[in-house]
């Protein structure tokens, strides 16, 4: 098993400056969804051999969503509420953003002269002033993993984590200047 935070090099207690990508959390993740698939796999190792699973098998797609939201929408939702809103790790918060801070957005149609993709992240410092950025693309594997093995499918999650945690990063300062607008009992 991966150490917490190993990945970035942060020890548990030092609060992020920015979006971490929570790799060990992948790893559970991936862990638990191959035990689910055979009971006698007891370790990442052996769950590396085991066959591919798509986005929408390690992350089932949320019926209560509005139903406008596509498939790959809900279950990018789920990926992202399963890694990056997690209560279990309030330093992974940069500062001025809460656990619930990150949402995906699914805007049904792609505004004219767009080319991009209609699930987006959405980042808050303040819930009324979301900043959305397209969500990444996303590598083959997970969208339909053939004859690929499970170790295929944690390298292109782990590149979607990292490419998320990126993206939100590359947002924050936006969030937090339009949050900057409202008085703090606003908020």
């Amino acid at each position: 098993m991966i150490p917490a935070h190993s990945a970035t090099g942060y020890g548990p207690g030092v609060t992020a400056l920015g979006f971490r990508p929570r790799l060990d959390r992948v790893d559970e993740l991936l862990l638990a969804a191959a035990q689910r698939r055979n009971d006698r796999i007891t370790s990442l190792g052996d769950a590396l051999h085991e066959p591919a699973m798509s986005l929408f098998e390690l992350f089932p797609a949320e019926n209560w969503l509005p139903r406008h939201y596509g498939k790959v929408a809900r279950s990018l939702w789920r990926l992202v509420d399963e890694v990056f809103k997690a209560a279990d790790a309030p330093d992974d918060c940069p500062p001025g953003f809460q656990a619930k801070s990150v949402q995906v957005a699914d805007i049904y149609e792609v505004p004219p002269a767009v080319t991009s993709r209609t699930a987006f992240l959405a980042l808050w410092a303040a819930q009324d002033e979301p900043v959305l950025v397209a969500c990444p693309e996303l590598p083959a594997v997970l969208l339909e993993p053939k004859d690929a093995r499970l170790a295929y499918t944690r390298d292109a999650l782990q590149s979607v984590v990292w490419n998320i945690a990126e993206r939100l990063n590359v947002i924050a300062p936006a969030a937090r200047a339009l949050a900057a607008r409202h008085p703090a009992d606003e908020l």
